[in-house]
């Protein structure tokens, strides 16, 4: 009970289900317009995450 308005379950054999696929596009996608608004504005910093990648 979040909000006090309505418990979530009444009982142990009802079950909750959570599907959290296809949310992640979302992320990418919102993520790929800042980076290119943020190239547009020449604003931000390169970042080197890994100086020895271990795919390499």
């Amino acid at each position: 009970m979040i909000t006090g308005k309505k418990i979530g379950r009444e009982n142990s054999k009802q079950k909750i289900l959570f599907n959290p696929i296809g949310m992640s596009i979302h992320d990418v996608s919102e993520a790929h317009r800042v980076y290119l608004n943020a190239k547009q504005l020449c604003i931000g910093s390169d970042l080197s995450l890994w100086e020895n990648p271990h795919w390499l």
